[in-house]
């Protein structure tokens, strides 16, 4: 587009403006009846629209083209992707790699979750009058933050653990977004090993996330605790759930005799057990793994 190549055309300093006082109206094609003439257009109407369309076209960094009748469309273009905070891209690790900003990127928003602890495993029983229980693995830490001018990282994803088996459980692992934010892993469930009931277990480590001074923390969750294992009695009890993530729920409670159930989705606790009078070794529930999710803005 551009502007009137035509005779008894001006130059900008000579060009019509719009009158100082009236009322703004609309055009018509009259009415003769009501005796209501149709509207004259003045030159400074056009002068108006056109300056505002030639002023888009030239701030979004195009030049004016009789030839060109593409170059309001391609300046609305140019202008919305250049606007800061804008949504270009998400990046999501489910497993661990190399960030890379994508072009244009100049603020991301990142959630990282380390990966549930595992549910405690009991042992089983070696005569008659005892029994076993444990409690279910913690949730991952979890950390959203904003970070502004970002540079290429390497991100590690905290890996589902292994099972706890006859008196042990597992720590999750911790998930990594470069040296900006570390979010450790779930506390492993605990557990108490042939032993009188009544009985609990249950562990609260509230393991916090750390950043660097790079990150504007907008929410920090400390691992989040799994349920505690109870023993009623010889032969009445549970392992208890996982504890819950952002992204999964902790495995369920663990009936009598009966291997824990695993963290689902991304960073939660597997369930721990119980092993009644009589009963055998258990598996705690695996720890689910963790994640890194990237919002990247212009």
């Amino acid at each position: 587009m551009d502007l009137l190549i035509a005779s008894n055309s001006v130059a900008i300093a000579d060009r019509d403006t719009a009158p100082a006082s009236g009322t703004a109206q609309w055009a018509t094609d009259g009415n003769a009846a009501a005796g209501v003439g149709a509207t004259t257009f003045p030159a400074y109407h056009y002068n108006m629209v056109m300056g505002e369309l030639y002023n888009l076209v030239e701030k979004s960094g195009i030049t004016p083209s009789a030839g060109d009748w593409t170059q309001v469309a391609q300046a609305v273009q140019s202008l919305v992707k250049a606007a800061p905070g804008r949504l270009l891209n998400v990046q999501t690790f489910t497993s661990s790699g190399t960030y890379t900003p994508t072009a244009g990127t100049n603020t991301i928003i990142v959630e990282v979750q380390g990966g549930g602890g595992s549910g405690y495993g009991c042992t089983g029983q070696a005569g008659t009058g005892t029994c076993s229980v444990g409690s279910g693995g913690n949730a991952g830490s979890y950390l959203k933050g904003k970070i502004t001018s970002p540079v290429s990282c390497e991100v590690t994803i905290g890996a589902q653990t292994g099972n706890g088996y006859n008196g042990t459980s597992i720590v999750g692992n911790s998930s990594s977004f470069g040296s900006y934010i570390t979010c450790p892993g779930g506390a492993a469930g605990t557990g108490l090993n042939q032993v009188s009931a009544p009985s609990a277990t249950g562990g609260h480590s509230y393991l916090a996330p750390t950043y660097s001074a790079s990150v504007v923390p907008l929410e920090i969750i400390r691992d989040f605790t799994g349920g505690e294992g109870v023993a009623l009695s010889q032969t009445i009890g549970f392992g208890a759930n996982g504890g819950n993530s952002r992204f999964g729920a902790g495995g369920g409670n663990g009936a009598p005799n009966v291997n824990g159930d695993d963290g689902t989705g991304y960073g939660s606790g597997g369930s721990g057990t119980y092993s009644p009078e009589g009963g055998e070794a258990l598996t705690g529930g695996k720890g689910a793994p963790g994640l890194v999710i990237v919002y990247e803005y212009s």
